[in-house]
């Protein structure tokens, strides 16, 4: 369609379709998977708020950090969010190098021997984040020739200047063994109500392209918290509870998206979309 007509550009072309969501898979496999002369800039819209901003299931995750067993790789995947990675200043780079040190200096889940008993688990006072991060730290201050230090040997590799990633990431764990306490106790409806804010601003960093995830975090919370002071609902309310009611709201929610100048625009069908397109391409109508 575009070699027969050189005037026409991937912006002038809209694909819809009945289920953004069923077809977002489908669409990323094709479109995503072009290269060379067959790739086209595109992008999709519509798609429930949740599975097309990862802020939003990582502050889910956050409000579950009581009953968090702090596996590395789900504490490392909160770090996969960049609006998150960048309040505790890591990089990507940075991120490639964490991964690797925290392999290697063993860490495996577990904030600490403390939080491993609270899970009703024997501690060893190994592999859990508070012994890699000692390790971290020890190679930073020492030799691993030197021997241990009160029986834990120094990890080398994060020694020399980039070991202000080290500190970084103790920032990080700090901020969730704070939270993993504090989300512990149950509290009146009325003293849940800053908690989002108060989470919000101690893990994330906004930028534009997250601004309206988090708005929208903010305000399906206060929704949840409303909705039960309406109620005159006097008891207290463990976390559980409210952090369900939020994940099932945001599942309902999308965050309105205006087309993009350039790309291939890919939506849910919806009346009088059609109308700055030369192009109008329905899928899955068969």
């Amino acid at each position: 369609m575009l070699e027969a007509d050189p005037t026409l550009t991937p912006r002038d072309i809209i694909v819809m379709v009945a289920d953004i969501d069923s077809y977002s898979p489908y669409i990323q496999a094709v479109f995503g998977a072009a290269s060379g002369d067959r790739w086209l800039p595109w992008a999709i819209s519509d798609r429930r708020a949740r599975e097309s901003h990862p802020v939003l299931q990582a502050f889910i995750t956050l409000l579950s950090l009581p009953d968090s067993r702090f596996a590395s790789e789900d504490v490392l995947a909160l770090l996969d969010v960049p609006v998150l990675a960048a309040r505790f200043n890591i990089t990507e780079e940075g991120l490639r190098y964490l991964r690797q040190w925290v392999n290697e200096s063993g860490v495996r889940w577990g904030m600490d021997d403390d939080n491993v008993r609270e899970l009703d688990l024997p501690a060893t006072g190994q592999h859990t984040w508070r012994f890699g991060l000692t390790r971290m730290l020890l190679g930073y201050a020492m030799d691993s020739r030197e021997g241990e230090w009160q029986s834990v040997l120094p990890y080398d590799e994060s020694s020399g200047l980039i070991a202000e990633l080290v500190g970084n990431l103790a920032s990080l764990l700090m901020q969730l063994n704070l939270w993993r306490r504090g989300l512990a106790q149950q509290r009146p409806l009325a003293e849940w109500l800053p908690v989002c804010r108060d989470l919000l601003n101690d893990f994330f960093l906004p930028d534009s392209e997250t601004e309206a995830a988090l708005a929208l975090i903010e305000q399906q919370w206060l929704a949840v918290i409303d909705s039960g002071l309406e109620a005159q609902y006097g008891e207290q309310v463990p976390l559980t509870l409210l952090r369900d009611e939020l994940a099932q709201r945001l599942d309902q929610q999308r965050i309105s998206q205006r087309f993009l100048a350039g790309p291939v625009n890919i939506c849910t069908l919806m009346p009088m979309r059609s109308i700055p397109f030369k192009v109008v391409w329905p899928a899955g109508d068969e």
